[in-house]
């Protein structure tokens, strides 16, 4: 498989596809022309569905290629139905696109930069992680094997029976199945690719959240390049969500602390204080779904994080019509509670 065939899947897994696919998440909202809401969103988008997918296939033993096969033509089609419907505003997004680029100010030069070099530094000076044994590797053998959870990922032996904590959590999955699509190894993927991409869609967030408290681009860039600092040195600890963004954001929890999180923060404060429509509901649901996909841990902190914000408003505008649309976005989290509790 030649590079540049290479490069053009991964700029319509990673680029396209996400843009076209956050269409369904954007074009009935209040900032329809907006680049980066409309791609972070098709990436949730992606996410949930990837999950809705996988947790019943593997639940009932389905081989790995039908699930391929499905995710392949429904993000197919859903793409291509986007760029159909939402023609209009494709050309819109590309047309602002290039007058962002054509008009960045000085602090986004420098915000850009400073992520860039930290991108550069990830993907060309690789970090091994002792985690790696198992969620890479899991990536590898569904690819080896076209199974799901069925078979160890640190001997290869078969199990004894699914393990249920990461069963429902399907995000080495997507690691096997984006690789594939790619025509890259997943190890690969999971160290040079998803660095370049998972830490580019973290600041897109962060530069999102600085937009909307400061309504001001040259203080959003500001805003990014000082949590980009902040993340350089934030490694005191492994736990923290700098040493998860920086060192290990190919596992599924560090893209749960360093990007999923900070979108919920970001969601809930355009529902609640910029109150948006109801189209901002579906993304959150699609986001719930994806911290569901990404970890185990999502399951209960993306629904904690949304429900403190949601408690918050109850207590604010004490309406609780307000607020009756983030018990919708619970259910992702639990069915999937249940499931584990019942299994």
């Amino acid at each position: 498989m030649s590079v540049i065939w290479k490069g053009i899947m991964l700029l319509l897994a990673a680029g396209i596809f996400p843009m076209c696919l956050g269409m369904w998440c954007t074009h009935w909202g209040t900032a329809k022309d907006r680049l980066i809401l409309n791609y972070i969103s098709g990436w949730f988008f992606i996410l949930a569905w990837f999950e809705i997918f996988c947790v019943p296939m593997t639940l009932l033993g389905v081989p790995y290629h039908i699930l391929r096969l499905v995710c392949n033509i429904f993000f197919s089609v859903m793409a291509a139905a986007a760029v159909l419907a939402f023609r209009y505003q494709l050309l819109q997004i590309i047309k602002r696109a290039g007058e962002a680029i054509k008009n960045i100010n000085f602090w986004g030069v420098i915000a850009a930069a400073a992520v860039a070099v930290q991108i550069f530094i990830l993907v060309f000076y690789v970090h091994e992680d002792a985690d790696d044994a198992f969620y890479v590797a899991t990536a590898v053998t569904t690819l080896k094997t076209d199974s799901m959870y069925r078979f160890s990922s640190y001997t290869g032996m078969p199990l004894n029976g699914l393990p249920m904590r990461y069963a429902l959590s399907a995000f080495p999955i997507f690691t096997a199945y984006f690789a594939e699509l790619i025509h890259i190894h997943p190890t690969i993927t999971a160290h040079t690719i998803f660095p370049a991409v998972l830490i580019a869609v973290a600041y897109l967030i962060y530069y999102q959240i600085g937009k909307e408290l400061t309504g001001d681009k040259r203080k959003a860039a500001f805003f990014v390049m000082v949590v980009s600092f902040l993340n350089v040195f934030g490694n005191f600890s492994i736990y923290t969500s700098s040493s998860f963004l920086l060192f290990r954001i190919w596992q599924g929890k560090a893209v749960l602390a360093a990007i999923l999180i900070p979108a919920v923060f970001l969601l809930a404060y355009r529902i609640y204080e910029r109150k948006a429509n109801w189209t901002e509901w579906i993304t959150m649901f699609f986001l719930m779904c994806s911290c569901c996909m990404v970890s185990s841990m999502g399951v209960v902190l993306g629904p904690l994080v949304l429900g403190g914000f949601s408690l918050a408003e109850l207590i604010r505008r004490r309406k609780i019509k307000e607020v009756l649309p983030a018990v919708v976005c619970l259910i992702p989290s639990i069915i999937l509670g249940g499931i584990y509790l019942i299994r």
